[in-house]
């Protein structure tokens, strides 16, 4: 079944390259432009993470370039595989993802979360890309206008208000381009099915799966994107214009031979390490009795007796249900790369009037279409369906294993049913999301020393969500109740004749006979596949104002320093709104296959924030020896929340260069984050959650006092039925009472530069998030009440009368709420060199690199508190999730000569990882042995992928540009696949999933 996290309050990646090395290693010790252009004498320019607009700026915070030929050297299609391949950032929602995808494509800065990375374009916020993860989407951004990506590490919220914890990431797009330039990109997957490993060998031939095997092709992706620029009136005015087109093939985890089941670990003693997993809900169906006992005036459902699936080779019989056997492979259905089609448009304007008034206007449209699929929708096992004991589509002996004594009679049994749509195919998330953003605003000279930005900026994602091939639970029970028509003689549903009142409830309805090979007809599934539609919007208002004062024209300076005091001062107000809208299917919880039983509502909501900053950056000491510089700067920013309040943010910065080769820096930052809409508005609603019950089954791992903790009553002890899919109902909400999170980073590094050719930067890191906003966790609020017995726990779990956590009315409270704290700190390395070899031609030598020391988490606070837990170097299916390398760098070598031509090669390299079961943390390894532990699951190696490119420019209008990324086609780690949470047994957003990745392109300029 489908888990329906959207509802939640909560590929290949391309290599680095010198292009984004070399800049970034020189960014953070030179001024950052916003142009290429910007290398006018006297130009006011800013860099990212700071409010001051001063020629002579130079970025104290560590900031990483990704330049526009690295942009173009990777073969870009996407933004996210751009960002992916760096060290900084962890793997996110993407175009791997299928279940419960969003569509959005998104960037998570030190694993610490999405809606902690701020993202900005030209040094604006960019709004939220969808009203279900409320977050940037990157696919907003054109990515043939990059000019370059500025990543900035830890809190800036002083500067840029709420969601800056983790840092920034400011997409700087070219609005001064001239000419016309036309780009076209052809890219595809290229894989050897070659998987060899003797486990999964077994595990495939015992249930006689037969998956891809050999060379194949696949996940085309082309590419078109022009753009237009001109200045006028002796350049007082410019416009940039662009559109693009993308559109990308599917590739589905069926067409791996490593993703082709879903592979479940065995136990560690035996010589087969892996099974193929398979679901209950099968192609040929599994049936099984129910009882119903009345407690209280609620019916309670319990499986008794054989279950049992239809004979494949015996028509009229049934054989008893295997899971070995009969389990269902839903994976070749789930999309590995979702297919998608991106139109863009955009320009960008300004007319210089005057020195004062310089009016700019920025729009920018996006439509994006994209599907996700997943497996068949149908009845799920373990939801009860009825079906009448006298349904002529059962032959007798049938009747007998259903109804037993009721046999032949019209009485209703209930039965758990577990039959796939295999007929209809797959279950498609067809999702579309169109977004506009529209800057307006003037800038220039208020008088000389004093320069001004003012600007009103729109934002609206716009989402329409169709979900198709699911089925209708009302209209299954309805083509379950199957009579014999007293007219015709034939098999007609019950509810499409007239009734003992003369009514007819359904005259469409149509028997849907899965009793019988073969039987399901065209007819009964376009009666039962019912479409279910969401639709909603995001809109984001801004108006800022910043005021730039170059203090020096009034003679404030330090005594010792040659450069003068600058000071920004601003205001800025923002309003955010979310919308989220379903139809009859979802408020009523009526689509088998979503995961929603009690339905869906509704959610609306806005807030608004008044802010006030100021920053002010003091040059202390220029030109004397031993100080070639030092500078201070420092920021401040107060906000005013509509709903949460009033918070502040702060930051203190300094640098020192004893000498102008070598600076040293080191920054102070407090940042906050405001809850976002979805987080306080989001309607209390019943999704599932993916783990264990351990008081369910006949033999439950907890005690019955430890259960009776959780509101099992004695009688219903090892009488509660296990989910066959393990997942349980938690009922999710959103909390109007959220404080803001803090954060605060500390950073300390320095920038040698012995040569103008040569340059290392190392700066260490260290962010703390304290009241970060979340939820507990279902599995981890029930672990807690068997463990403590605290009401504070025990209270949340709503067991339904016989005491199941998924039938009925039971569920989990997990509701959002300010939990414990994140914290992480690590090293950056950026090394670059570059030296002339004779003839015009230069190599290239660079290096970006992160060493992760510490990822702590604590879950809960106060009576939540249970202790701490340490990540780095550690994955796992329960606390830890993807893996967090301790190192991963991308090291590059390119060669360029006078003629045009460049060849570049890089190495990305992920160090190893283990499972957090054979951590010595007992919040981790759950008291877990290494002989607990199956050998295939215990760590992930080592990992390095090879790329390499090839760029050449022919006569004055021509670039052409081929390359590879993983150029040895190297098979991602695989693991059990309830580790991943794509069930493909690989990290997708991770490693290169897909194989070798190969592109062509080129370039028209003129």
């Amino acid at each position: 079944m489908k888990n329906f996290s959207k509802l939640k309050a909560s590929v290949a990646p391309a290599a680095l390259g010198l292009a984004m090395v070399a800049q970034s290693a020189f960014a953070q010790e030179a001024t950052t432009p916003q142009s290429s252009d910007d290398a006018a004498p006297q130009q006011q320019i800013i860099v990212t993470g700071s409010r001051i607009a001063n020629p002579n700026l130079t970025a104290i915070s560590p900031v990483t370039v990704v330049g526009a030929t690295e942009v173009k050297n990777q073969g870009t299609t996407r933004v996210e595989d751009l960002l992916n391949s760096l060290p900084q950032v962890f793997a996110s929602e993407g175009s791997s993802d299928a279940n419960g995808a969003s569509g959005i494509a998104t960037v998570d800065l030190r694993n610490l979360g999405v809606t902690r990375t701020l993202v900005l374009v030209n040094g604006r916020r960019l709004g939220p890309g969808d009203p279900t993860v409320i977050a940037a989407d990157l696919n907003f951004i054109p990515a043939a206008l990059i000019q370059r990506v500025d990543i900035l590490t830890g809190g800036a919220s002083a500067t840029y208000g709420s969601d800056a914890l983790a840092g920034v990431v400011n997409f700087v797009l070219n609005k001064d381009f001239e000419g016309v330039q036309l780009d076209g990109q052809y890219s595809f997957y290229n894989h050897n099915n070659d998987y060899n490993k003797s486990e999964y060998l077994d595990a495939l031939a015992a249930r006689n799966y037969q998956p891809p095997r050999g060379m194949t092709t696949d996940g085309a992706a082309k590419t078109v994107n022009l753009t237009v620029g001109a200045g006028f009136d002796d350049g007082r005015g410019h416009v940039t214009a662009y559109a693009g087109w993308r559109r990308v093939n599917a590739v589905t985890q069926g067409d791996r031979d490593y993703s082709y089941c879903g592979y479940s670990a065995g136990n560690s003693s035996g010589s087969n390490y892996y099974t193929c997993g398979g679901s209950s809900t099968s192609a040929n169906g599994r049936f099984r009795r129910t009882t119903n006992s009345a407690l209280g005036s609620t019916p309670v459902y319990r499986p008794t007796g054989t279950s049992y699936t239809v004979n494949p080779n015996a028509p009229g019989t049934f054989r008893t249900f295997s899971s070995a056997r009969d389990g269902f492979n839903f994976n070749p259905y789930n999309y590995f790369q979702r297919p998608d089609e991106r139109y863009t448009l955009g320009a960008f304007a300004h007319y210089q009037i005057n020195d004062s008034f310089d009016p700019y206007l920025e729009v920018m449209f996006m439509d994006d279409h994209t599907r996700a699929q997943i497996a068949p929708s149908g009845a799920f096992y373990g939801t009860d369906f009825f079906v009448n004991c006298n349904n002529p589509l059962l032959s007798a002996s049938q009747q007998t294993a259903l109804c037993a004594g009721n046999a032949g009679t019209n009485t209703l049994q209930s039965l758990y049913i577990g039959r796939r749509n295999v007929e209809g195919g797959g279950r498609v998330d067809d999702l579309r999301h169109t977004d506009y953003r529209i800057v307006a605003g003037t800038k220039g000279q208020i008088t000389e020393g004093i320069t001004y930005d003012v600007y009103g900026q729109f934002w609206r994602a716009i989402l329409a969500e169709r979900y198709e091939n699911d089925f209708s639970r009302a209209k299954i029970n309805r083509a379950l109740n199957v009579v014999t028509d007293p007219t015709t003689g034939n098999a007609v549903c019950a509810a499409a004749i007239p009734n003992a009142q003369g009514q007819v409830i359904d005259a469409n309805c149509v028997p849907w006979n899965i009793f019988s090979p073969g039987g399901v007809t065209q007819a009964a599934v376009d009666y039962l596949q019912t479409p279910g539609f969401q639709t909603g919007e995001t809109t984001e208002y801004v108006a800022s104002g910043n005021v730039s004062i170059d203090l020096g024209t009034w003679g404030v300076k330090a005594p010792w320093a040659d450069d003068s005091v600058q000071l920004a001062l601003g205001a800025e107000y923002r309003k955010e709104k979310l919308e989220l809208t379903h139809d009859i299917e979802f408020l009523t919880g009526d689509l088998a296959g979503q995961g929603t039983p009690f339905g869906v509502k509704d959610t609306k909501g806005s807030f608004s924030v008044k802010e006030i900053y100021g920053e002010i950056a003091i040059p202390l000491v220029t030109g004397k020896p031993g100080f070639d510089t030092l500078a201070f700067t420092g920021g401040y920013r107060y906000s005013d929340y509509s709903l949460s309040g009033s918070v502040s943010a702060y930051k203190a910065q300094l640098e020192w260069a004893p000498v102008k080769e070598l600076r040293l820096r080191a920054g102070y930052n407090r940042a906050v984050r405001a809850p976002n809409t979805l987080e306080l508005f989001n309607e209390a609603n019943v999704v599932l959650w993916s783990g264990q019950d351990p008081c369910a089954g006949a033999a439950p791992s907890a005690t019955a006092a430890q259960c009776a903790l959780t509101g099992v009553t004695a009688a219903d002890y090892g009488t509660i039925d296990s989910n066959p899919a393990n997942q349980y109902n938690q009922q999710t909400s959103g909390n109007r009472g959220l404080r803001p999170e803090k954060g605060d980073t500390y950073t300390l590094g320095f920038v040698f530069t012995p040569k103008s050719n040569i340059s290392l930067s190392v700066d260490a890191y260290d962010i703390r998030i304290k009241d970060q906003i979340s939820t507990l966790g279902a599995r981890f609020i029930i672990d807690q009440c068997i463990a403590t017995g605290l009401d504070y726990f025990c209270s949340k779990i709503n067991r339904a009368p016989g005491g199941s956590l998924f039938t009925g009315t039971g569920y989990v409270a997990n509701p959002t709420l300010n939990l414990g704290s994140v914290k992480t700190r690590g090293i950056d390395v950026n090394g670059s060199a570059r030296f002339e070899i004779g003839g015009g031609s230069s190599v290239a030598l660079s290096l970006v690199g992160t060493y992760l020391d510490s990822y702590k988490i604590r879950a809960g606070q106060g009576v939540s508190d249970v202790g701490e837990y340490d990540c780095a170097g550690y994955f796992g299916a329960n606390s830890c999730g993807t893996p967090l390398p301790k190192w991963r760098h991308t090291a590059r070598v390119t060669y360029t000569t006078a003629s045009g031509v460049s060849v570049s090669a890089a190495w990305r390299f992920f160090l190893h990882t283990k499972n957090e079961l054979l951590s010595s943390q007992p919040l981790l390894n759950g008291g877990a042995t290494e002989a607990d532990v199956n050998p295939s699951v215990r760590g992930l190696p080592d990992v390095s992928y090879f790329d390499l490119s090839l760029s050449a420019r022919v006569g004055k209008n021509y670039t052409f540009r081929i390359g590879a990324q993983n150029l040895f086609d190297r098979t991602p780690p695989v693991l059990d696949s309830n580790y991943t949470t794509n069930g493909s047994g690989v990290y997708a957003q991770v490693y290169d999933s897909l194989g070798r990745y190969i592109y062509a392109a080129v370039q028209l300029a003129f």
